[in-house]
């Protein structure tokens, strides 16, 4: 805004006026461009976008530096045969197009990953379901790493309370068991809502490291009381480990993780299981079988 009042009030050389605003429109979008920097960390989408501002933005200072001098009037009293205004056309042109390649593509990225998201992502609870989970560790296949390991929590006594109360209740509860696994769950760490009440965690950690990690999710699930319509409830929730080899078929590590977790449940629930012989000093009560 400032550029403008100086070029029309202040200066009246025409030749500084197209510097001056032309060098101001490419400065502005530019900035935009830096300020959501951040972009480049997201999707595909949202790189493209910033690349076009970006690309938009840069191209008014060759332009003007190149074209500039000759932008100079023609015996009809118009600036149509100057080098500067046939760059000008073409590049406005070509931009246009580009920026509206650009937009579709966007719109139909962001219509893709809107569809996988809505795919691969319980609804309820925002975490992944079933199909997101696998194609997560189908992922985490291509890059064999050692050291990782599966985690399977279920909630206990969880039927209770949709039979007496309703699935209303109930989802209430698993919206806010999932906030509390969020705040415990690093990145990088995959976890997933495969059941009714059934979670699943895919950690790159030991196995000692991981019951360690299931026992800080045990007791972020019964720090306090969970409040819902029908009012304050307690939940606690039982957690099997079991190792996860590079070569290991994933679901076969559900299962010893399942059968870890049965344990913990004729254990007295609220408890945590390892499958396999290991040494483990972990808070809690922690058992291996």
């Amino acid at each position: 805004m400032l550029a403008t009042v100086v070029c029309l009030f202040a200066i009246p050389s025409v030749i500084a006026r197209v510097y001056i605003l032309n060098f101001s429109f490419g400065s502005i979008l530019l900035f935009a461009a830096w300020r959501n920097r951040q972009l480049l960390n997201g999707s595909g989408a949202d790189k493209i976008l910033l690349w076009t501002i970006v690309l938009v933005g840069a191209h008014f200072f060759p332009r003007t530096l190149l074209t500039a001098s000759t932008f100079q009037s023609s015996t009809d009293g118009g600036y149509g045969g100057s080098t500067f205004w046939l760059v000008l056309q073409y590049s406005i042109t070509l931009l246009a197009a580009a920026g509206a390649v650009s937009m579709l593509v966007v719109t139909g990225a962001d219509i893709v990953a809107s569809l996988k998201r809505e795919r691969d992502t319980d609804a309820l609870t925002g975490l992944l379901n079933r199909r997101g989970l696998e194609l997560q560790v189908d992922e985490l296949s291509k890059t064999p790493v050692g050291g990782r390991s599966v985690i399977l929590a279920d909630l206990d006594n969880f039927k209770a309370i949709n039979d007496t109360w309703g699935h209303s209740v109930g989802d209430e509860v698993l919206k806010e068991i999932s906030e509390r696994i969020d705040q415990v769950t690093r990145k990088g760490d995959i976890v997933a809502r495969i059941g009714g009440e059934e979670f699943v965690f895919v950690i790159t950690a030991s196995l000692a490291e991981a019951a360690l990690f299931a026992e800080r999710v045990r007791s972020a699930i019964e720090s306090r009381p969970i409040e819902t319509l029908e009012g304050s409830l307690e939940m606690t929730t039982s957690l099997g480990v079991s190792a996860y080899g590079a070569h290991d078929s994933f679901w076969d590590v559900v299962k010893n993780a399942d059968a870890a977790l049965y344990s913990a449940k004729r254990a007295g629930r609220n408890t945590t299981r390892v499958h396999g012989s290991v040494a483990l000093e972990a808070a809690g009560p922690t058992g291996v079988i």
